[in-house]
């Protein structure tokens, strides 16, 4: 009796640890990742935001790279980051929230940026936005605040 005891308390755990790792490989991770458009893209074209150091600083993944593109990274080239899905959906909510539309050009320390947030696939290739391509916010679309009210 005491063996079906043990046994049975075993297999119990067992099978809350297979749980445990079902529960972890499920987790979604997102990528945030800047580039300085190429040359030819120039950068006098029309900027859809400027990101204030204020904004910047309170996103760290963000903060990490775009400074590390401004800083030294070559024109054309992803500086990524890969941070939980959930830290993914914030930053892409907040780029929403301050912007009138996502995924760039951005304009900050007075350098043309790309910014994309995107989900991951199982392979860990990128995959979907987290916010649609060039879409404004439905205030701007029911003639609430526009770019050129802020």
């Amino acid at each position: 009796m005491r063996r079906r005891t043990v046994l049975v308390g075993v297999t119990g755990a067992l099978f809350g640890v297979g749980g445990g790792c079902l529960t972890m490989g499920a987790d979604e991770t997102a990528r945030v990742r800047a580039k300085r458009p190429s040359e030819s893209a120039g950068d006098g074209e029309t900027h859809v935001c400027t990101l204030s150091e204020a904004f910047v600083t309170n996103h760290q993944p963000l903060e990490r790279v775009a400074s590390a593109t401004v800083e030294n990274a070559p024109r054309g080239e992803w500086v990524t980051e890969d941070i939980t899905r959930e830290a993914g959906d914030a930053l892409a909510d907040d780029l929403r929230e301050h912007c009138d539309a996502t995924e760039g050009p951005y304009r900050y320390q007075d350098t043309t940026l790309v910014v994309e947030v995107r989900v991951l696939d199982d392979d860990g290739n990128v995959g979907d936005p987290l916010f649609p391509v060039n879409v404004t916010r439905s205030e701007a679309i029911r003639g609430g605040r526009t770019q050129e009210d802020a």
